[in-house]
Order: C-alpha cells, then sequence, then structure tokens
C-alpha cells in the first residue's frame, strides 16, 4: 500500500518562475525578501501567436528594425501570498512618480523587510505600494524562499519566467512580419558567409635536368631489342 502523499513528486526547487501579473481588479499582496534581480530589456509583442513581454535578441533583432526600442526593466523575486510561491516582478527601471521602482525601492534596504508584506495596487501603468505589519500567524513562506535562493545559487535566472524567441522567430510573428515586409521585406538574418577557402600551396621545383649520354644509351639498347623482336 503506498500513501497518496509519499507517492507524489517532492519539490526540490523551482526549474522555472511564474510571471507576477498585477491586476488592475484587486491589489495583489507581495513579500519582497532580497534587492538582487536581473536586468533585461524587454519588448512587448500583441500577436495572435505572441503576447507577451520577451527579450530583445540583440543584434538583427526584427522588434528594434521596425523601431520598436526595448525597455529597461528589473526582474525582482518576490512571494505571491495568494499561492505561497516564489514569482518574478517586472520593475521599469525609470523611477517616476507613480512608478514600481519609486514605490518599492525604498522597501527593498528596510531591514525589516521579512516582517511585512506589500499590497501593490495598480492603475494602468501607476502603482501604488503600500507595506503592512506581517500577521504574527502568517506564513512567511520560509521553505519557497529557500529553495528559490538554492537555486539561484545553482544558476537559476529570472528570465527563465519568460518566452525566449530568437530574432528569426520573432521576424516570423505574423504582425511583426508584416511591419517588416512593409519596410522593404527584411528576411530574418542570415548565418555569415563561410571565410574563402586558404590559397593553394605553391608548387614543388622541377627537378634538375640530367647529364648528358645518361638514358639516352639505354634508350639505344631498348630500340635495338625492339628491332630484334620484329
Amino acid at each position: 500500500m503506498v500513501n497518496f502523499f509519499d507517492a507524489l513528486p517532492q519539490d526540490e526547487g523551482p526549474e522555472f518562475l511564474e510571471w507576477i501579473r498585477l491586476s488592475e481588479k484587486a491589489p495583489t499582496l507581495v513579500q519582497l525578501f532580497t534587492a538582487e534581480g536581473d536586468r533585461v530589456r524587454l519588448h512587448y509583442v500583441e500577436d495572435m501567436v505572441v503576447r507577451s513581454y520577451v527579450p530583445c535578441p540583440g543584434n538583427d533583432c526584427p522588434i528594434c528594425f521596425i523601431g520598436e526600442s526595448p525597455d529597461e526593466n528589473l526582474l525582482l523575486p518576490a512571494v505571491v501570498v495568494k499561492t505561497g510561491q516564489v514569482g518574478v516582478l517586472r520593475v521599469h527601471m525609470m523611477r517616476s512618480p507613480g512608478s514600481l521602482a519609486a514605490g518599492i525601492g525604498p522597501h527593498l534596504a528596510d531591514p525589516g523587510i521579512a516582517d511585512k508584506v506589500f499590497e501593490i495596487a495598480r492603475n494602468g501603468n501607476r502603482y501604488h505600494v503600500r507595506a503592512l505589519p506581517l500577521g504574527e500567524e502568517a506564513d512567511r513562506n520560509t521553505p519557497a524562499i529557500k529553495r528559490y535562493l538554492a537555486a539561484r545559487e545553482a544558476g537559476l535566472l529570472l528570465t527563465s519566467s519568460l518566452p525566449k524567441y530568437s530574432a528569426t522567430e520573432l521576424a516570423e510573428v505574423p504582425s511583426i512580419r508584416r511591419q517588416l515586409d512593409a519596410r522593404g521585406g527584411r528576411r530574418p538574418p542570415q548565418p555569415p558567409p563561410a571565410p574563402p577557402a586558404p590559397p593553394a600551396p605553391p608548387a614543388p621545383p622541377a627537378p634538375p635536368a640530367l647529364a648528358a649520354g645518361g638514358d639516352h644509351g639505354e634508350s639505344d639498347d631498348e630500340s635495338e631489342d625492339d628491332g630484334e623482336i620484329g
């Protein structure tokens, strides 16, 4: 007989991280526990095939080519109180009034951050962040945070919460493809041509001429032999 819970696979750490979506309908409760994150340049793609933020592939990016510059963002880990799991919070690097960076920035240096929970309300591109004392009986989600930190130490990247597309793949997203074609039909980037073959080595010098009388005698003998056979 097998116990149901014993048969379940054990959670050894986050293989990928969930994207934290801040709704306008209700505030989102999160626990912040570190200021360490990953900087990334993001495009937002809205298409029937792709509708999400995607990392800019850099050189030959078709989205940059059609004139849409990527935004600088900080990806920051946070515990979503509703699920008790670590997710990724996208923070635009512009610290203007009402921005998420301006709202959470001062709290990340707070030595008492572990004893607080943060309510993030969103209204369009404006955010309001309110720090609340964590309830005495609240789950501090210490195991989830420890698993994340161990995975991070092992090389986990916060960009694992985002879809990854190469420049060639992004160029074939229908809405992007149409704009590329309208601007001249730019094709996906091609691999560089192979380098030219090295020049052939010079031919060896011709052998020196033989001394007079060397092979001539043998040639004459062979001619005489041929005459005898005939």
